[in-house]
C-alpha cells in the first residue's frame, strides 16, 4: 500500500488552522462566530395583557334611551342585584319593569321584560310596551337594547348606560 500523501497534506492544514481557532480569529473567506446569545428556546416574550374588564352587570345603571321613530330621549335606569334580580325604570314615562333572565350566550344576557307599573293601555294607547332587552358590557359602560310591537308594528329601542352604583 502506498503512502497517502494528500491525507499528510490535509493534516498539516488542519493543524495551522487550530491556532487561528483558538485565539478567535478567522480563516480568511469565512465569517466570524455570533457572539450574540440565543434565548432559551421555552423563552418567550410576549407583552404583557392588559386587565380584564369586568362582564358583572351588577349595579345601577343610568342613561337615556332613544326609541326608533321618537324625536327625543328618554332617561332609563336599569338595576341588577348580585342574585340577577333586575328591573327597569323609565321615571319620564311613569314605567318600571321586572326583567326575567330567560338566558345567555357569550357575554349576552337575555331578558324578557314585564311593565309592572304603567303598562301600555290598549284602550287609551298610553303606557310602556313589555318586550325583550339584551344586555352586554361594553368597556365600562352596559349596552341596552330593547324591541316589542305595538299594533302588529315593531318598536325598537337602545341605550348606552353608565354605572352609577356599583353594588345594589
Amino acid at each position: 500500500m502506498r503512502p497517502n500523501g494528500g491525507r499528510a497534506l490535509l493534516l498539516g492544514a488542519l493543524g495551522s488552522l487550530i491556532p487561528l481557532l483558538a485565539v478567535g480569529q478567522t480563516v480568511p473567506g469565512t465569517s466570524p462566530p455570533s457572539t450574540t446569545p440565543k434565548p432559551p428556546a421555552s423563552a418567550t416574550t410576549t407583552a404583557p395583557k392588559p386587565p380584564a374588564a369586568s362582564t358583572s352587570l351588577v349595579g345601577v345603571w343610568t342613561g337615556q334611551v332613544q326609541e326608533i321613530g321618537r324625536q327625543r330621549p328618554f332617561p332609563i335606569t336599569v338595576t341588577v342585584d348580585a342574585k340577577g334580580a333586575a328591573t327597569t325604570d323609565y321615571p319620564e314615562q311613569g314605567c318600571a319593569g321586572k326583567l326575567t333572565r330567560v338566558g345567555t350566550s357569550g357575554a349576552y344576557s337575555f331578558y324578557s321584560e314585564k311593565i309592572t307599573r304603567g303598562a301600555y293601555d290598549i284602550v287609551k294607547g298610553t303606557g310602556c310596551l313589555d318586550g325583550t332587552v339584551v344586555l352586554t358590557k361594553a368597556g365600562a359602560s352596559l349596552l341596552f337594547s330593547w324591541f316589542g310591537s305595538v299594533d302588529n308594528q315593531p318598536v325598537q329601542a337602545s341605550a348606552t348606560l353608565a354605572l352609577s352604583k356599583p353594588k345594589v
